[in-house]
């Protein structure tokens, strides 16, 4: 928590720089909402000159010139018309401009969101869940943006109109204004005292809801199980239950928004027929003309309408309040640790990792307490001691799970010595399944390497797959292969079989060309076990391969104690187990 506390302010710093771009749209913004709030002012101040003079039939006073009747009417009835014409173009530029700076503002903290969750530890998406996440990348910006492209600059013209809508009524008489005066003070004390519970019912909400979608979210990423426990219809228990929970708590926040939005209307509206009596009972003693009355009316009628418009945005504002709250916790949070700047930058030569009494959870290995000492020399292909738990031992040489002790290192540099981002970089991982984004495939094989055009990539990959031993005449084609980089990969894969997949991986490792190949224990056809062997071959003459041992068994790499002899020509690097095996 401490260090969270540290990080709010750089948090406060990034979401102001990103409403900081979006400040000339939102004055924009802001003028267009006010210039339609406050146009419509117009129409009651023509009334107060012209309608005594109208109901008479006589010649009027407006604007310092005399007007006959029928000229006083057509100023009256351009005056609306004019007013509307101004209203239409303001509601035009309002819209327009709150839905740039809207959606320009929540693509700029989805961005900003979506890279610090980079930064995070792996265990922060684990413990959380990719539902949970998901509901504040998405929900709580777009709550954000509602607010600030569209309440925001409204609640500023609103509060502008009413000191302007005031102004007015002493204008035209200012024993009727106090009459609309006499509520407010009750109006502003009762949002003071009735919004801040909003923000707690909502935050409530929000916390149902982060859980039912990651129930949700679990549910559907396991569907095949969730469908076969289904039998007994006890997987939608769970759904069932959060469901009712969220309904009610949106029912308890929604009656207390209902009790802010309908007292604050009371309040606003009660002051409008107090206002007409005593308008009538004026008229009556001569101490006010009918204009003056019909435009006190009117202009008090306009600002119960601002008011209750005002109530209204106060529910938004604190529902809002809760979301930025919740973007500002995601953004203060810590990154994992190996991204300091101040680190060095990692330079592989591609020689050795080190292990020295490195203690790590190790299923299936007996004792997790048991400590790994071993050295991975290369380049060339590395056998892994069968009972090591290639996958754990990848976690922790990638840095995403912490070691409990002991060293790491990579080329005689301690890996929490040097920035992990770089450490990464030079390690290439494949296992089974290979991930699989949205796109298509060379698309995502280039992923692995940024810095390769596709152009390139297709290059290296012809050259090292095409003419694989082993498999038809159709799969060796060029054209064939070439045609396949160009396919579409669909959700999750799902227009590319296994071994297409697989393949995927294997080309990743092709284009990203690391210092270090980690090889996982993996499921393959003969046809991309042969396509495995030679990127393995070709990778090891310049990188340290590290196989798991039941794949090296698979795709031919045999070694023993000793440095055996190569596995194929002379050009293929020896291949050997470590040096100093896991003690067991």
């Amino acid at each position: 928590m401490e260090k969270q506390r540290k990080r709010r302010p750089r948090a406060e710093a990034e979401v102001a720089r990103i409403l900081e771009r979006q400040r000339a749209t939102i004055r924009l913004t802001t003028l267009a909402v006010f210039v339609l709030r406050v146009v419509p002012v117009v129409v009651p101040l023509v009334l107060r000159f012209t309608l005594d003079a109208l109901l008479d039939q006589r010649t009027g006073h407006l604007f310092g010139l005399d007007f006959s009747p029928q000229q006083l009417l057509v100023v009256m009835v351009g005056t609306g018309v004019l007013v509307a014409l101004v209203r239409a173009i303001g509601i035009y530029f309002y819209v327009m401009l709150a839905g740039k700076s809207g959606h320009t503002l929540v693509a700029d903290l989805r961005i900003a969101m979506f890279e610090h969750i980079l930064r995070l530890p792996v265990s922060y998406a684990d413990r959380r869940g990719v539902g949970k996440i998901l509901l504040r990348f998405i929900g709580d910006s777009d709550a954000l943006r509602s607010w600030v492209s569209r309440t925001s600059p409204a609640i500023v013209a609103d509060r502008l109109l009413v000191l302007i809508l005031l102004a007015a009524m002493f204008f035209v008489k200012w024993q009727l204004a106090i009459m609309i005066l006499l509520p407010l003070p009750l109006v502003l004390l009762a949002m003071r005292k009735l919004s801040p519970r909003l923000q707690t019912l909502t935050r409530e909400s929000r916390s149902f809801q982060a859980t039912l979608t990651g129930v949700i979210e679990s549910r559907l990423s396991s569907l095949r199980q969730a469908k076969w426990l289904d039998r007994g219809r006890a997987s939608r228990r769970p759904v069932r239950t959060l469901a009712g929970a969220i309904a009610e708590q949106n029912i308890r926040r929604d009656r207390h928004a209902a009790l802010v939005k309908s007292t604050g209307q009371f309040l606003a509206y009660s002051a409008v027929p107090l206002l007409i009596g005593f308008g009538v009972w004026a008229v009556w003693s001569n101490a006010a003309t009918v204009g003056q009355c019909v435009a006190a009316v009117w202009l008090a009628a306009h600002l119960s309408v601002t008011v209750n418009r005002l109530a209204s945005a106060v529910v938004v504002q604190q529902k809002a309040a809760v979301s930025l709250e919740r973007i500002l916790r995601l953004l203060e949070r810590s990154a994992e640790r190996g991204r300091s700047t101040q680190l060095p930058l990692f330079e592989p030569a591609g020689e050795s990792i080190t292990c020295r009494d490195l203690i790590f959870c190790q299923t299936g290995a007996g004792s997790p307490e048991t400590p790994l000492n071993l050295v991975l020399e290369g380049p060339g292909v590395v056998v892994l001691e069968p009972r090591l738990d290639a996958a754990a031992f990848y976690e922790v040489l990638l840095g995403f799970a912490p070691p409990t002790s002991g060293e790491l290192l990579l080329d005689s540099q301690h890996q929490a010595g040097v920035q992990v981002g770089s450490a990464r970089q030079a390690i290439g991982w494949l296992a089974w399944p290979p991930v699989l984004f949205e796109g298509g495939v060379l698309e995502n094989i280039c992923l692995a390497n940024p810095g390769i055009c596709q152009k390139d990539a297709a290059k290296i990959i012809l050259q090292a797959l095409a003419g694989a031993p082993g498999a038809d005449a159709r799969s060796r084609g060029a054209s064939a292969l070439a045609l396949w980089l160009r396919k579409p990969v669909g959700p999750n894969g799902q227009d590319l079989t296994n071994e297409e997949r697989f393949r995927v991986g294997i080309c990743r490792l092709l284009v990203m060309a690391p210092a270090f190949v980690l090889v996982d224990d993996v499921v393959c056809s003969d046809r991309t076990a042969e396509e495995l062997r030679l990127a393995i071959l070709q990778l090891s003459k310049t990188a340290l391969v590290c196989v798991a041992a039941r794949t090296a068994t698979r795709l031919g790499f045999t070694a023993d104690g000793n440095n055996s002899p190569p596995v194929a020509d002379n050009d293929v690097p020896r291949c050997r187990r470590a040096t100093q095996p896991c003690s067991r």
